[in-house]
């Protein structure tokens, strides 16, 4: 028996499919810098967007407080987070070290 899991974002959606008795549900938790409010788009990006710097955009962390909230920024903090979880490397591990 096997269990089919629906992944996506936008309109870019992929199906994995698993034996139901290995099949592993991961859960993306404490994503700071994803707002849904629609109102929030191009507001400024304060502290209460910033957690992991691991998912990060590079806008937030060169601009500073100068920075726009943006869903462009979620969607490039989740492929990061992709990023680290397919290959095992985490994004900026290079500048991280010295953080």
């Amino acid at each position: 028996e096997y269990t089919t899991m629906r992944y996506g974002l936008g309109s870019h959606v992929f199906s994995l499919k698993m034996k139901t008795e290995d099949t592993v549900i991961a859960k993306l938790a404490d994503y700071g810098t994803a707002n849904i409010e629609p109102e929030s788009n191009g507001k400024p990006a304060t502290i209460g967007q910033f957690t992991t710097l691991e998912n990060t955009p590079p806008e937030f962390m060169i601009l500073g407080d100068a920075a726009k909230q943006g869903h462009g920024h979620d969607a490039f903090g989740l492929g990061l987070c992709m990023l680290h979880l397919f290959t095992g490397h985490a994004p900026y591990e290079e500048i991280l070290e010295d953080v």
